[in-house]
């Protein structure tokens, strides 16, 4: 019996990444024999609890307020705080936002316990969480074990599939009255970043771009290889953030997005380490680089050492006469 204490308790302000935490704990919450717990602040969360219960939520903690609608980190970290004191999970997750990996981190301090950041995995060995991790820049996995509890840790968006519940249970919502004290920050103005048309997590082949293109209209020339092929195009952070010849959501990088496709083409990015995070799980990397030093070849199944001005348009060119378009 699970009784009313709960196992996991987990939060993100991005609804999409808390179904996927929703999906990671619910069989960590089945091996304590505890209730799976979420947490919805915002204005409106009454659809967001009753979306959380399909995914395996035993319980669902909503705090709604019109001012809580930006997730600023002090009075989030006071709420959800205040649960974990209340409830003693075993483990908290907390999905790997901007947002929320700071307030995992004072989180962590507040509880006195550490927070495990970008978790790959997590497993519950003998009693014991384990987490899997990439260190060192994403050169190397490690395996962690906690030592006290409440456990904290993050994940990052995308590393799991959300799935519903097949046991969907018939939980409660439970509205929370709390008052939250004031951010030590105001919001100003929010301004909305140019966003691309497909999201390049779920996409099966992607051709990404560097700063080893001179212009922005010279990102025609990969673009149309990326469509020959049935890509995507993304880019490196030079090129997304610096420059912005490309949408900020078609960074890949440690602080862009992760991806994992059948196929990723790098043109012209040199592999440093913080764009090679978000894209080691690639199955294959082909890369188009002058240098034949640059770090993105250690990291590829196919390193052509050649001007991608006059490689990817030939490569382009056969790829259209293989496929008769």
């Amino acid at each position: 019996m699970r009784g009313n204490s709960t196992g996991v308790l987990i939060f993100s302000e991005n609804t999409e990444l808390a179904l996927e935490l929703l999906t990671v704990a619910s069989p960590l919450a089945d091996k304590l024999g505890k209730n799976l717990a979420s947490v919805v602040i915002g204005n409106d969360t009454e659809l967001a609890a009753k979306k959380h219960l399909s995914y395996g939520a035993h319980r669902i903690f909503t705090v709604s307020n019109p001012s809580l609608d930006y997730p600023y980190t002090e009075p989030y970290v006071d709420i959800i705080l205040q649960i974990a004191q209340e409830e003693k999970p075993d483990l908290i997750l907390v999905g790997a936002t901007r947002n929320g990996s700071n307030l995992a981190a004072s989180l962590g301090q507040k509880l006195g316990v550490v927070s495990a950041t970008e978790c790959l995995d997590l497993k519950l060995e003998d009693s014991n969480m384990i987490v899997e991790r990439m260190y060192y820049g994403g050169r190397f996995v490690i395996r962690q074990q906690f030592k006290n509890k409440p456990w904290l840790a993050t994940i990052p968006p995308s590393r799991f599939e959300a799935q519903p519940s097949k046991n969907a249970s018939n939980g409660e919502i439970l509205q929370l009255s709390v008052s939250p004290r004031s951010p030590k920050t105001k919001l100003l103005e929010v301004r909305e970043r140019e966003k691309g048309t497909v999201q390049i997590e779920s996409a099966d082949i992607i051709v990404s771009v560097g700063r080893g293109v001179r212009e922005k209209e010279d990102i025609k020339i990969i673009q149309e290889l990326a469509e020959t092929i049935g890509g995507v195009i993304a880019g490196s952070r030079p090129v997304t953030e610096d420059l912005k010849w490309l949408p900020g959501d078609a960074q890949v990088g440690l602080s862009g997005k992760k991806v994992k496709p059948t196929l990723y083409v790098a043109c012209g990015i040199s592999g440093q380490i913080q764009h090679i995070v978000g894209m080691r799980d690639a199955k294959v990397v082909v890369a188009i680089n002058t240098d034949p030093e640059a770090p993105i070849g250690e990291e590829s199944d196919f390193f052509v050492v050649h001007d991608l001005y006059k490689f990817v348009p030939a490569l382009t060119k056969a790829f259209k006469e293989a496929l008769g378009s």
